[in-house]
């Protein structure tokens, strides 16, 4: 086995190989530890949408857009499928509450520079044949995308190989050693490695990774489950999700206190359709620890929801399903950059349902920050907001 590499990334999701991917492609010396396989947490059991809309105006909606312009010059240049496609996407709005709280977003959106609007459910209906007429308005963003995210992962992982990036696959961390305040090894199932520089990319396992060098990093698994149809001729002309499952995503409190009990487990619906013409529709939020089990009462409340808003949709079969755990953080920002506690040491996990739209950007700054010492608009994402000391 490798015995030592100048940076070691812990975790080869869509956020550990894009870091990957950016490093060598500077030049940088890099080893992936993979206790599994790649893309077989988070990365693997997720939709694939770049929604603009969901971001919250501030950093994230920053990040958002310029992660989404990485994503269509990638498609692009690279030689690998991203099974990137440009469609638009809508949030569905049912209620003048909802139109109230959308129009605000909107607002503060568009000041930030996204290009989003809000239209009739008339002319949303026009855009989408099929479209219920229990939307009365929606938000509009043309510049909203979808890819394939375990195409996008593999396609960083075969980017960062080609750069020289080497991989160790099937290998647990059990240790971190450190030397005058500063990484010094990573002890693994197979070996110890020396390295000058550690990147905790390892999604909702970030926590235990973290704790090895004495910090605390709150990352929680939030599960969420996703249905998936036959596949139908093309129906679906963009992404959509409901309004309550933003207002969810933002404020889990509004599920808790919900008297239903679809909405407390978090349901709301996102759909979109793949190249292949499956539909995915999500999904479900809840704090239910590493259970990625399916169920039958969150799978019937995400379809009813989506036949509620595609009446169509009823006599579309579901051939499968499967539940991901997303990576959550108490104040829904991702965790990205270095900590004053230990020298060398990086996290970049917390993404939350962000992770795939995030990556790129992501790995661009984790890139610099290591690379350049840039703190490039990491300080409302640093570690040390959050991290303190568990020894």
């Amino acid at each position: 086995m490798k015995r030592d590499s100048e940076i070691v990334v812990i975790g080869c999701g869509i956020i550990g190989t894009a870091i990957a991917y950016y490093l060598t492609s500077v030049g940088r010396e890099v080893l992936i530890l993979e206790k599994s396989i790649p893309a077989a947490g988070s990365s693997g059991a997720c939709d694939g949408t770049i929604f603009i809309q969901s971001k919250q105006p501030g950093p994230k909606l920053e990040m958002g857009l310029k992660s989404a312009k990485l994503y269509s010059d990638l498609s692009r240049t690279s030689k690998y499928s991203f099974g990137y496609k440009q469609q638009g996407g809508m949030i569905l709005i049912e209620s003048d509450e909802e139109y109230d709280i959308l129009a605000e977003i909107v607002e503060k959106q568009q000041a930030g520079g996204a290009n989003v609007r809000l239209i009739s459910g008339e002319e949303a209906r026009r855009s989408q044949p099929g479209l219920s007429d229990c939307v009365k308005a929606a938000t509009w963003c043309p510049d909203d995308a979808h890819i394939n995210p375990m195409y996008a992962t593999l396609a960083f992982l075969n980017m960062a190989l080609d750069n020289g990036a080497e991989i160790m696959k099937d290998v647990s961390v059990i240790g971190i050693s450190q030397k005058d305040g500063a990484v010094a090894k990573v002890v693994t199932s197979q070996g110890e490695i020396s390295t000058k520089c550690i990147v905790n990319a390892a999604g909702v396992n970030a926590v235990e990774i973290s704790s090895m060098v004495g910090l605390d990093t709150p990352v929680v698994p939030r599960k969420g489950e996703v249905v998936i149809t036959e596949q139908i001729e093309p129906f679906l002309t963009g992404i959509y999700l409901d309004a309550r499952y933003i207002a969810i995503k933002h404020n889990p409190k509004i599920a808790e206190k919900s008297k239903d009990p679809s909405l407390r487990k978090g349901v709301g619906m996102v759909i979109e359709q793949t190249h292949e013409g499956n539909l995915l529709i999500g999904s479900s939020r809840e704090f239910v620890g590493f259970n990625r089990n399916t169920t039958h009462d969150v799978l019937s409340a995400i379809s009813s929801r989506a036949v509620h808003f595609f009446p169509s949709l009823k006599r579309v079969s579901m051939i499968r399903s499967f539940a991901g755990l997303r990576p959550f953080t108490p104040d829904g920002l991702p965790y990205i950059g270095g900590t004053k506690a230990v020298k060398g040491f990086v996290v970049a996990a917390g993404h939350e349902g962000d992770g795939i739209a995030l990556a790129p950007e992501t790995g661009r700054r984790v890139m610099e920050y290591i690379v350049n010492g840039v703190d490039e608009g990491l300080s409302e994402y640093s570690p040390d907001r959050a991290a303190k000391s568990t020894r």
